[in-house]
This record gives C-alpha cells, structure tokens and sequence, in this order.
C-alpha cells in the first residue's frame, strides 16, 4: 500500500494538525493511559472542530457520534492509533468517514506486528482504495512512546489474548502482609486507586483484600460497568482474563495479597505492580519475607503517601510494549 507522507501547502496546516494530534493524545490519556483512542477534526480550513477520546472497547459511539455531527464541515481525522489496533470495527468507521467530508485521514502506527485478521485486512482494502479518490490521503505517523503506552492493552490482547494487568498490593518493611485498607485515611491514596479504576473495565481481587472493593468506583471513565470478580487462583485468574479480551476489556486491575503478588510475579502474568510499602511496624508470627526479583522489575515512580511508601514497578521481559516507556502518570 502506497502511503505519502504528510505535504500540506502552508506551516499553518501542518501546526494544525501537530496541535490536534496533541489535542486528541491528551484526550486519550485522561481516559486511559493503558487502553484509549483519542481523535479530533479539522475542517478544510485546518481549523479545529471537535475532539474526544474513548475507552478501547466501551463507548465507541462517542467517535461515529461526533463524525456525524461533524460530517459536512470534517476534512481532516486525527486518530491516535490505527483503528483496528484499537478494536474498532473497520465497517463502522468506514461508513461514518465516507458519510462526511473528509479527505485527509492521519493516525499513528502500532510499532508491535500482529497477525494480519479479517478486520486488518478489510482496513487495508479500503485504505488503498479510498486513496483512488481525487484529494483522499492517508498520512500514518510512527509509533510514540504515548501511543504505545495508550495500546498496551489492546496489543498484549493481540499479541497473548490477555489484557494488561495492574496489581495493587501492601505489606510491610519486614514483608508481612497488611490490608489495603489500612491506608484509606492517607491523602491520595484512595483518589489514586479510584484513577487506576476508572481507567480499566474490571476490577478483581483477592478475599484478603475485599474489603477495599467498596470503596472503588464501579463504572470506569466511560460510564462502563466494571466486571468485578474475586479470584481465588491462577487458572481462575486467567479464564477471566480471557474472558475480559472476548469482551474487548484490555485493561484490568487485580487487589491482591502478597502471596498471590509472588505467584502473579513468578508466573510472568502481571505487567505493572503498584505495591504499597507499610511505614508501619507491626509484629507478626512467621511472617512472609518475600523480595521483588529487581532483575525482571524496575522501579518507575515512587511517592510517600502519609505512613507508606506506594512503588510503582514496571516488567522488563523484552515482550512488555513499554518495557522502555515511563508509567508515571
């Protein structure tokens, strides 16, 4: 497939379109920085119309909504990942972009290689045919450190049928456990826990951790429900992660305790931990000691949260997407 790269006449057009990309990434990451696809319309004019973002495989009405309102001054889509990357049905959208004005369509590239599905296929067709039509002309940009990070789900979906996972656990200086709850009454912590939420599409724990469960929000940013599950061993915790992928949820969030933590770690299951490190002591019989092994981990932010230390860790396998991206939000 032919694709020219970006030639507009003037400056201008080209700083438009630079600042609706950076419109439509910000959009994004308020969604989800880990499963999100943000956009925004120019007219013909390069002058701004709308912009949004939505959560991958909730609320896709928002953007076929919006290419409609839109239709007859829309000229040029600014997306922040490929479409099919990012779960849409290629129909849909084709439909919507040939319903409207538009004639210049620009998206980022995922940067990982995935087997080519019905869905590719059929977005590629139309991709070189649209590009037949008098003035149509896609323009894709290369994969950034963002738009990497707000796919990660959706390509490790692809790439291991499962969704990235993020757990949330405590414990102590001594490696003993502690309840999450310990520390609702510390500023932050509970706005923070409820972000994490509001940005996946299901909630799972442990019984030991139960007890916070009521304090998360259960719909996400997309008013969707949670899917909210306790889980209570490994080839649980799998089959419901599967299940997540056939629902298209690409981003969940797991409450554990230690124990289950090492055996998420040790099993290669867990991409992201936010541990909660107890600035407490308090003494306990044959207490666990267990080490995160920091040759597969690295450390990427850190912040004291009243009486504990919240670490949040980043998996360094070589098939993690942001093995070499920041999680610091």
């Amino acid at each position: 497939m032919n694709i020219e790269p970006i030639d507009c006449d003037q400056q201008s057009s080209q700083q438009a379109v630079r600042e609706a990309m950076n419109i439509a990434l910000t959009a994004a990451l308020r969604k989800s920085n880990r499963a999100a696809l943000g956009w925004a319309l120019l007219d013909r004019e390069y002058r701004f119309l709308a912009a949004n973002s939505l959560i991958i495989g909730a609320d896709e009405a928002l953007l076929y909504a919006q290419l409609q309102q839109y239709a007859a001054k829309l000229y040029h889509l600014c997306l922040t990942t490929d479409p099919v990357t990012a779960l849409l049905e290629p129909e849909r959208l084709i439909e919507a972009i040939e319903a409207s004005g538009c004639r210049q369509l620009t998206f980022s590239a995922a940067s990982a290689t995935v087997s080519p599905s019905s869905a590719a296929k059929r977005w590629q067709q139309w991709q070189t045919q649209w590009q037949t039509q008098a003035g149509c002309r896609i323009h894709i940009l290369p994969a950034t450190q963002i738009t990497e990070k707000l796919i990660a789900g959706a390509q490790k979906a692809e790439r291991r049928g499962l969704p990235w996972l993020t757990s949330v656990s405590s414990g102590n200086w001594h490696g003993a456990e502690l309840p999450l709850t310990e520390f609702v009454d510390e500023f932050g912590f509970s706005a923070f826990l409820q972000t994490l939420v509001n940005q996946a599409s299901a909630i799972l724990y442990t019984s030991s951790q139960q007890h916070i469960v009521p304090l998360l929000p259960t719909k996400n940013y997309a008013k969707q429900e949670q899917l909210i599950c306790e889980i209570s061993s490994l080839s649980q915790l799998e089959s419901v992660l599967r299940y997540c992928v056939s629902q298209k949820r690409t981003n969940a969030v797991i409450f554990c305790d230690l124990p289950f933590l090492q055996q998420l770690v040790h099993q290669q299951q867990c991409d992201e931990i936010v541990y909660h490190l107890g600035l407490v002591s308090r003494q306990t019989v044959a207490a666990p000691q267990w080490q995160i092994p920091f040759e597969q981990w690295s450390i990427v932010s850190s912040d004291a949260i009243g009486k504990c230390l919240r670490i949040v860790l980043q998996q360094s396998r070589s098939d993690n997407p942001l093995m070499d991206i920041s999680l610091a939000n």
